[in-house]
């Protein structure tokens, strides 16, 4: 997920403005009332628990995930990882961009994919991957973490899209480019990115069901794939 040994994050930037979904048309003849009811998994790749709107797609689902518990050790299902701790302290002084909680951290450099990380014992932290692979990696700092809080608009840290993607937020590095203007704010499967315009929100938000537009980064100069649609069905934000 992450793509050179010293890249500091960006920030993606301020609210982006894409197509609403349209809207079906109501017939006055008569009402029907549709309601839907079940308790969706807490880190499945399927929503199954959202009334669906009167577009007939059902609203995002949003999961604030726990990677790890109040005394610093793996919680949710999750287990920490057998890699190495890297020998070089991380730089964690900025909230996670996934935050929504406060004291989550997001740490330099971004070789170590330490985007979404909660304090451990002593100087530790442990970071999450993505909510699929259940494992976070533990990293160290130099000193006492400083607080902390969670922005005021956070990122989520992964999407499952409605055709059953997986895309997980870009943590620094040097991606591929396009010449329409578009960069990558997700790295999704199959050599896929959820494109974006610098300065601009990466997923719409304005309706219930949230959308980001999928293509790929071919390189300046090399034709691109038109960006497409599509529906989130779950995002993951990182919680305590």
């Amino acid at each position: 997920m992450n793509d050179d040994t010293c890249g500091r994050r960006r920030p993606i930037g301020a609210t982006r403005i894409l197509a609403v979904l349209a809207a079906c048309a109501g017939a006055a003849a008569m009402a029907l009332a549709l309601t839907s009811c079940g308790a969706g998994d807490h880190d499945g790749d399927r929503s199954q628990g959202n009334a669906t709107t009167t577009a007939g797609i059902a609203p995002t689902r949003t999961v604030n995930e726990i990677a790890v518990d109040s005394s610093g050790r793996p919680a949710n299902g999750y287990r920490e990882s057998t890699d190495a701790v890297p020998d070089r302290a991380a730089e964690c002084d900025e909230p996670s961009p996934a935050a929504v909680s406060d004291n989550i951290y997001g740490c330099a450099p971004s070789a170590y994919a330490a985007d979404v990380c909660w304090p451990a014992a002593d100087l530790d932290l442990l970071c999450m991957n993505d909510p699929w692979a259940k494992e976070v990696h533990r990293i160290h700092v130099a000193a006492p973490l400083a607080p902390v809080t969670a922005p005021v608009a956070p990122q989520p840290v992964a999407l499952l899209l409605d055709d059953g993607t997986h895309c997980r937020l870009r943590n620094g590095g040097s991606w591929g480019g396009r010449d329409d203007g578009y960069v990558g704010a997700y790295r999704c499967d199959a050599n896929q990115v959820a494109l974006t315009r610098v300065d601009s929100e990466p997923i719409d938000r304005s309706t219930s069901s949230w959308t980001v537009e999928l293509g790929d980064l071919p390189g300046f100069g090399q034709p691109a794939q038109p960006p497409a649609a599509h529906s989130v069905v779950t995002a993951w934000f990182a919680g305590k």
